[in-house]
């Protein structure tokens, strides 16, 4: 039995093989009953310890896909479909894990606004798809630092904590989760982290929306090699950012009723928008990238984004989504986690946007719909894959002012069930821009009702392209909002200018 293992993974070598065996499994290739090799003879294959070979088949009976029966080696259980999916995600070697469990978890959060039965939901999902040795969520409940705890037993507990408490601090500054250890008396180890230790936990993660905590997760590691697969820890990781989006929307409708005022529901809405939108990619040496979006509103239906996938590629993604307020603003979310979770999972553009396409079905009678540019750009060649779901044409402005546009490769997302949306490709050289826009952009009416249209939006292009991508992105507003009529627009706008400075073949790219 041959196994593809390599040192050059981040993965130890005994979670390579158990990841390994578990696809087979859960492929079908190592039927129920069929006998691994043992101990002796799988090391030796592999020209691993056996102590490798042991931490590897243990995982495996840990989560049920073998039996342990003798020294000759560990036999296939017979599992049901579904417990072989759940096991095998929990290993990190289902193919749908991250997106799938994402999805059931969006999917149940969506219709609830009481925190404890949030809460309840989030444990479920925890210890379905992570199973971690102990699990906590806590929130504060009152302004004079009284927090309540659930735990996984779904006890509800309370404690004080510090308003000034060091871990508190630490997680509303922190963009990963955080270790806790020891029970000494210095002030590190005092206060909450003490009593956390205290329900046997380990990582914490922070609960937050912008600067505001809303709350925490800890969980216990437990194991032998007491820690969690990368798999795990991102997956945890997507469930706490959908989380702590649900609450900020069920703490918002909430005070929304009691004060009946509708402008903090948008305020909140304005601040998940605003979470949204990326950073400044790490590597402006090679690709440049600038972008705005002005809501014609309080909420924009518009978002954008763009991310580092490996040292190779990065993801751009423009996207209208139908609707205004809470709505639309919950709807981009779960589209950008959808998108985000597609990539870490490996997922080709296609298989992501037929996914999106499903689930914005699934809420036909809502109206829900969205036009959507996803693209990924290999900066090593300049090649760029991507798919258009019924979004405007984005303009390539060649460096030697030639222009082509990007053409639709399939209809909006939600509006036609059981669609495959396909991909297609371009060429990129350096010195050329990729203009992309919603349709706010090009129908801007002046004061007598002419539309700005493609054609000027173009042209403006073509006389900006030697500009940096910040300075062209200022010029193409500034006079799409000349052309414009005076006050407030009629529809959302955004734009976002990428710039290919130079290609990145045989140099590494800052991921």
């Amino acid at each position: 039995m041959l196994l593809n293992l390599t040192d050059r993974s981040a993965e130890p070598l005994h979670r390579q093989i158990s990841i390994q065996l578990a696809k087979r499994i859960l492929d079908g290739e190592l039927e129920a009953g069929r006998r691994l090799p043992s101990l002796t003879a799988m090391a030796r294959g592999q020209h691993v310890s056996r102590g490798t070979v042991e931490l590897a088949y243990t995982a495996l009976a840990r989560e049920g896909l073998v039996r342990l029966r003798s020294r000759r080696g560990p036999v296939v259980s017979d599992l049901l479909p579904e417990d072989r999916e759940i096991a095998a995600a929990r290993i990190g070697a289902s193919p749908h894990s991250i997106l799938d469990a994402i999805e059931a978890l969006s999917g149940r959060l969506v219709s609830l606004i009481d925190k404890r039965k949030m809460c309840s939901v989030m444990l479920e999902s925890l210890e379905k798809y992570v199973r971690p040795e102990s699990i906590l969520i806590a929130w504060p409940d009152e302004a004079d630092g009284r927090w309540s705890i659930l735990t996984d037993s779904r006890e509800t507990r309370g404690i004080q904590v510090d308003r000034g408490d060091r871990l508190l601090d630490e997680l509303r500054a922190a963009d990963k989760p955080i270790e806790i250890s020891g029970n000494g008396d210095t002030p590190e180890q005092k206060g909450l982290r003490r009593a956390l230790r205290g329900w046997d936990t380990d990582l914490v993660f922070p609960l937050r929306q912008g600067d505001d905590l809303l709350g925490l997760l800890a969980l216990g590691v437990g194991g032998t090699d007491r820690r969690f697969s990368d798999e795990s820890l991102n997956l945890v990781t997507m469930f706490t950012n959908q989380f702590a989006t649900a609450l900020a929307m069920a703490d918002m409708y909430v005070c929304s009723i009691e004060k009946r005022r509708i402008e903090h529901e948008l305020r909140a809405a304005k601040l998940i928008q605003a979470n949204l939108l990326p950073k400044e990619l790490p590597d402006r040496e090679h690709l440049e990238v600038a972008a705005f979006t002005s809501p014609a509103g309080d909420v924009s239906g518009d978002f954008y984004d763009y991310f580092v996938i490996d040292r190779s590629h990065v993801g751009l993604v423009i996207a209208d989504a139908c609707g205004n307020g809470v709505p639309a603003a919950m709807l981009i979310s779960q589209i950008q986690g959808i998108v985000r979770s597609g990539v870490a999972d490996g997922k080709p553009i296609e298989h992501t946007l037929n996914h999106l396409n499903r689930q914005l079905q699934n809420r036909a009678e809502t109206g829900f719909f969205t036009t959507l540019f996803y693209g990924i750009m290999n900066i090593d060649t300049g090649f760029l894959q991507y798919a258009n779901a019924g979004h405007n044409f984005p303009i390539l402005v060649r460096r030697n002012g030639q222009t082509e546009v990007l053409t639709s490769t399939g209809p909006a997302l939600g509006v036609v069930p059981d669609l495959d949306h396909e991909t297609t490709g371009v060429e990129l050289h350096e010195g050329d821009c990729l203009v992309l826009y919603t349709d706010g952009v090009t129908e801007a009416t002046s004061s007598k009702g002419k539309p700005y249209g493609e054609a000027q939006l173009k042209d403006m292009a073509i006389r900006s392209r030697h500009r940096p991508p910040d300075e062209m992105l200022d010029f193409l507003r500034y006079d799409v909002e000349r052309f414009g009529s005076p006050g407030p627009t009629q529809d959302d706008m955004t734009m976002m200018v990428i710039k290919i400075n130079k290609f990145s073949a045989s140099e590494s790219y800052a991921a």
